[in-house]
């Protein structure tokens, strides 16, 4: 599946040739964020399209993110430049948990560091 979410990552953020090698490393953390989050018994098969998509887009918004302070980031036909590149990594990130929601456990709510 990583190379089907490289593929439409690529199409979201348009990488620079620098970019592509960090890219395709992002789209393996976000395939395996997006199966560890998964409803037991849920696999990544089972929502294909959309844990496609999903994964494509928090991909996209690490290396969005990452852009901070940097060029422009564009998404889609969309260009953004010189502006909020955490907020738009953020929002990338937000509607990628929003279409995988009927699938992953919780609501993505999590204590760290907290005993027991």
């Amino acid at each position: 599946m990583t190379e089907e979410i490289f593929a439409i990552a690529k199409v979201l953020v348009t990488p620079s040739l620098e970019e592509e090698t960090v890219l395709q490393r992002l789209c393996v953390g976000a395939e395996q964020e997006l199966r560890s989050a998964l409803r037991p018994g849920v696999t990544a098969e089972d929502c294909s399209d959309l844990f496609l998509c999903a994964a494509a887009w928090l991909a996209a918004a690490n290396l969005a993110g990452g852009r901070c302070g940097t060029g422009t980031v564009r998404v889609g036909d969309v260009s953004v430049g010189g502006g909020d590149w955490d907020g738009t990594a953020r929002r990338m990130r937000q509607q990628a948990w929003k279409i995988m929601a009927p699938y992953c456990g919780g609501d993505g709510f999590t204590f760290v560091g907290v005993p027991g």
